[in-house]
């Protein structure tokens, strides 16, 4: 049986700190070039396998998401020979050297940012992310305190 998993980066935000600034200064210092803002947070790399609830989570190290940071942390939680579907990140772009099959999805594609021309899409582990993020704005918070706390150790 192929195994097929789906991988994402989000960054979560701590308490008190929000993308969306209402201090103009504050807004000005967080624009990042290509028109992008910084959000302080924490990179948080989560991998759930096709047809299981069994999501995996893993706190980057050094706040990292560089292929030496990533690619460890999908060795530990996928098999090889699984095919991986991922954004456009270029740090997944060196996964076929370890043993898995690589499926990109482009989110810039203005025709059809969710799913590939082949099919290939980010949604499940996306879907995981938003029920995360709407338990409730408690629960959340204190994973995201859970994983910051794992962090600093």
């Amino acid at each position: 049986m192929k195994l097929i998993c789906s991988i994402l980066l989000v960054k979560l935000v701590v308490r008190g700190m929000s993308s969306k600034s209402t201090n103009r200064n504050l807004e000005k210092e967080n624009l990042i070039k290509g028109g992008g803002r910084r959000v302080d947070g924490h990179w948080v790399l989560g991998m759930v396998e096709d047809g299981s609830e069994d999501i995996r989570l893993e706190v980057c190290p050094d706040n990292a998401r560089s292929a030496e940071v990533l690619i460890p942390l999908i060795r530990k939680h996928v098999v090889e020979g699984t095919t991986i579907h991922t954004d456009c990140w270029k740090a997944y772009d060196c996964l076929k050297d370890y043993g898995y099959v690589h499926r990109k999805v482009n989110h810039s594609d203005p025709e059809n940012p969710f799913v590939a021309p082949d099919g290939t899409h980010t949604q499940r582990i996306e879907s995981q992310w938003r029920v995360i993020k709407r338990i409730s704005p408690i629960l959340y918070q204190r994973f995201v305190d859970y994983l910051r706390k794992k962090v600093e150790r």
